[in-house]
């Protein structure tokens, strides 16, 4: 069979995107499909179709919303017109203003979303004992963890045989009474070095 010229695999690759999974499509994929559909081995050929559907996909992206009382594709990057020989003929390359909720791309700033106070992230009392590991008297329950194995790491206090269990070095030895302590079970000793300051 003659070479298949870039113009033809640009259309098939045209159609493959047109009703696909995203999630799913990788190039590999539509490398095979276009060899089912020509008949012919596409190996040496695999960057220029990486290409081509590198930039169907990015012509993809710009998807249709509308101004003011115009039909128009709008770029989402730019929000300028499009030239429409550059984009692709799909069902929805228009929307008409007939509806009385236009699609707009929302320009709101990024809010800061607070997350729900749960048992770890509330901030709680920490005593004195620990606040000299973990650096803060007030803080939830994760942070501490997160500092605490931090120093862990940082005095090499893992036991080297089983890494299950911490060798506790004197300063830890204070905070949890022994000189050995499961990792996993840490924030139960923790526990009584901890408390909630709504409930005090």
């Amino acid at each position: 069979m003659a070479s298949v010229s870039a113009d033809k695999l640009r259309h098939e690759i045209q159609i493959i995107l047109k009703d696909a999974d995203f999630n799913t499509l990788s190039s590999k994929k539509v490398r095979q499909m276009l060899e089912g559909i020509f008949q012919c081995d596409f190996t040496e050929r695999k960057k220029e179709i990486d290409d081509i559907l590198m930039s169907e996909i990015t012509t993809r992206d710009t998807t249709p919303i509308l101004t003011s009382n115009s039909c128009q594709i709008i770029d989402n990057q730019s929000q300028k017109p499009l030239d429409q020989q550059t984009t692709i003929e799909t069902p929805q390359q228009e929307i008409c203003s007939t509806t009385s909720n236009p699609r707009k791309r929302q320009t709101t700033p990024s809010l800061k979303i607070e997350r729900r106070k749960t048992c770890y992230n509330k901030e709680l009392d920490i005593s004195d004992q620990l606040a000299c590991i973990v650096d803060g008297h007030r803080m939830p329950r994760s942070e501490v963890v997160k500092r605490m194995w931090v120093y862990i790491k940082e005095h090499k206090l893992l036991d080297p045989v089983n890494k299950q269990y911490i060798n506790c070095d004197e300063t830890l030895s204070k905070i949890f009474g022994r000189r050995r302590v499961r990792a996993f079970g840490m924030l139960k000793d923790l526990a009584r070095h901890m408390s909630d300051p709504d409930k005090q």
